[in-house]
């Protein structure tokens, strides 16, 4: 017991150095500012499927942009949708300000990813950038990711995601991981350590496409186009080529879950992809937030046994609930929504749960996904 005791000690001293170096991270991330100068063109590529309850506003909020019209495209690629968002976009097509260019997939390719791959092929410009169908996109959105290649070096530009609603429990706890992953995604960036990206709210220039290996993306996973990219990045460019906007007035906004099963099923999927990771980096911290969280579901219940037991299960809780906070605090400053941080102190024995289930049950269970169920 006593060596079960030592390891979960040295888990929990690790992931208090680790987490209190992605806030410094942070800090060492300066806000970008909108500058005056040539405005580049930019092409934007959207896969959907089943979308048309969601097109409508995507539509409209890109329409909004404070950006020149003639200088942005917009390609939607639709992945065999059963809904009607084909009429959606054939309706709302004529009224827009800038061309959109709608095309669906054949018949032979299916999946996010292909549809991704179609997009990029038919886009005219340079500048590539990625949302989702289900996305609110602010006004400046484009104005600060051309501030961003300004700088010739960067080959990939990653920006924030957040919540328009967080309603109840389940809105909260969302909204909490959420600011947990862009935070970290952004703080490993400024570390010079990329992980992570979301393809949400993401740039990158097209030309990196002609060095593309058919293996870079993983087709054989559903999902992790946007991370499988960045680490290709990483490995071919250096960390140095990837970058982070960090502004309020970049954060796209999205909707929550509606549902535990749905969140979990979505969960799910994010996880199914981690047997294709080969960065280093990236898998220690996996496993470390995986491990930090099933000591304490261990320790928990041993604590009735000893008084050390429990000492040691208070000191990794407070010590984890501490550090945690501080970092979401800091994050959250970014969305301007630092209020929403007291609400970790009463999720926090809740969270390892979550995470240690879907962590581990990912690894062997299928989800569910637009209509289609994907096997593990």
């Amino acid at each position: 017991m006593g060596g079960f005791l030592t390891i979960a000690l040295g888990i929990g001293l690790i992931y208090t150095i680790w987490i209190l170096l992605f806030s410094a991270g942070w800090r060492r991330l300066k806000s970008l500012k909108i500058n005056s100068g040539d405005p580049d063109s930019f092409s934007l590529v959207v896969a959907v499927r089943n979308e048309a309850q969601n097109l409508p506003g995507l539509l409209k909020s890109l329409s909004q942009l404070k950006y020149p019209a003639e200088l942005f495209e917009v390609i939607i690629i639709d992945d065999h949708s059963t809904d009607n968002t084909i009429q959606i976009v054939e309706k709302l097509k004529s009224g827009l300000p800038f061309s959109l260019v709608f095309k669906p997939q054949e018949k032979q390719n299916r999946g996010k990813k292909k549809a991704l791959e179609l997009g990029y092929q038919l886009a005219n410009n340079n500048l590539i950038v990625t949302t989702d169908a289900d996305c609110i996109i602010p006004p400046n959105w484009l104005k600060l990711f051309n501030e961003s290649f300004r700088n010739s070096k960067l080959k990939m530009c990653t920006g924030g995601v957040r919540f328009s609603e967080t309603k109840g429990f389940l809105g909260k706890f969302q909204w909490l991981e959420l600011t947990s992953l862009v935070g970290s995604g952004a703080s490993a960036i400024s570390l010079r350590q990329p992980i992570m990206c979301n393809g949400a709210n993401l740039a990158f220039r097209k030309n990196l496409l002609n060095n593309l290996e058919d293996s870079t993306l993983n087709h054989h996973f559903s999902s992790g186009d946007d991370t499988f990219l960045l680490m290709w990045i990483k490995q071919k460019f250096g960390a140095q080529a990837i970058g982070f906007i960090k502004n309020p007035e970049h954060y796209v906004t999205t909707s929550p879950e509606k549902t535990w099963k749905s969140y979990t099923n979505q969960r799910i999927r994010w996880v199914s992809k981690s047997s294709g990771y080969r960065d280093v980096f990236l898998i220690a911290t996996s496993l470390l937030v995986l491990l930090e969280n099933l000591m304490l579901l261990i320790l928990l219940p041993l604590s009735i046994l000893h008084l050390k037991i429990l000492i040691l299960f208070l000191i990794l809780f407070l010590s984890k609930l501490t550090v945690d906070f501080a970092f979401l605090y800091l994050t959250s400053e970014a969305e301007e929504r630092k209020k929403w941080v007291g609400y970790y102190v009463l999720l926090a024995m809740f969270y390892p749960l979550f995470i240690s289930y879907t962590a581990v049950w990912g690894q062997f269970k299928g989800f569910e996904w637009k209509g289609r169920f994907y096997e593990k």
